[in-house]
């Protein structure tokens, strides 16, 4: 995340936001941009599987 992406993330936060919360926001964000790097370079489970496991899952 460059630092023009982490003073937007920043920006979209309330007033009376806490550094605990500034912090929590740009983790979540770091950790999305780092799923979506894995699933673009093909590390992603394909949907059909999820749907398979999850599937699985209900049936417990």
């Amino acid at each position: 995340m460059t630092k023009s992406e982490a003073i937007s993330v920043i920006q979209e936060l309330p007033e009376d936001v806490t550094v605990s919360q500034i912090i929590e926001a740009l983790q979540i964000r770091e950790r999305n941009l780092q799923a979506i790097a894995s699933i673009e370079a093909g590390k992603g489970i394909p949907q059909e599987e999820v749907d398979k496991i999850v599937d699985r899952w209900l049936e417990e």
